[in-house]
């Protein structure tokens, strides 16, 4: 698998956990991923890499530091390359 392959599937797999909580809801998503250390079913949570603490939203703040060309302008850049 790519870098890019490997750094999607840390999105995918908090994406998995919010679609089966808010869209099943009750009913089961069909697929469940197990932490295989502890044994457990994983529930995905956003850590920072400095200091390991559990981040909730209210510990965020976005900066911008410099503007940037969109996803789009960068993406039409690549396909006409």
């Amino acid at each position: 698998m790519t870098q890019k392959g490997k750094d999607l599937a840390d999105v995918l797999v908090t994406m998995h956990a919010w679609g089966s909580k808010h869209l099943y809801g009750d009913m089961e998503a069909g697929v469940v991923f197990k932490h295989m250390p502890c044994g457990q079913q994983l529930k995905p949570r956003v850590a920072c890499d400095c200091c390991g603490e559990i981040v909730k939203r209210s510990d965020i703040e976005m900066i911008v530091l410099q503007v940037r060309p969109t996803v789009g302008e960068i993406l039409s850049r690549d396909e006409a390359a």
